[in-house]
């Protein structure tokens, strides 16, 4: 799993130290259109943290996006943690493994937690289709550690 150009895009993008690249709009690279944009957000969070369950929140959001990594065999994936969900981008091998545990999670979530999570799979190319773009760029933090920069207005069309 995770041989093809396509599936390695995101660990072969070079990373960036220098933040005023990225605040500039440089370097950013166009996701493969094969790729899949993936949302989850937990349905009314702002009443469920106004019940005093912020941890649970935070934790359903975050496991949506555990989940799907932990579905892709170790591929580096870019990925944004919104607090009550999250998105995340898959390339095609490992598309159906990342929507099947998202997808048990949404189902888990509201047995275990009272949770809602709201979750939704969208090609890229109807994103371009829609006239946005997915871009990414890779921010280098301290270590070996890298943080996925957006850009094109895809992922709040998506969102």
């Amino acid at each position: 799993m995770g041989s093809s150009a396509s599936t390695s895009f995101y660990a072969r993008l070079p990373a960036t130290a220098d933040f005023d690249i990225i605040a500039g709009g440089s370097g950013y690279a166009p996701v493969p259109d094969d790729w899949t944009i993936l949302v989850s957000d937990v349905v009314d969070s702002t009443g469920a943290i106004e019940r005093g369950e912020y941890k649970v929140v935070n934790m359903v959001g975050a496991a949506s996006i555990v989940a799907v990594l932990n579905a892709c065999d170790g591929i580096d994936l870019p990925f944004m943690f919104g607090g009550d969900g999250g998105v995340i981008l898959v390339p095609p091998d490992v598309r159906r493994a990342a929507i099947s545990r998202l997808a048990t999670l949404r189902d888990r979530s509201a047995e275990l937690y009272g949770l809602h999570l709201r979750a939704a799979a969208i090609p890229v190319t109807e994103v371009r289709q829609a006239g946005a773009d997915v871009l990414v760029q890779k921010f280098s933090l301290a270590g070996n550690n890298t943080l996925a920069m957006f850009a094109g207005g895809g992922l709040s069309l998506a969102d």
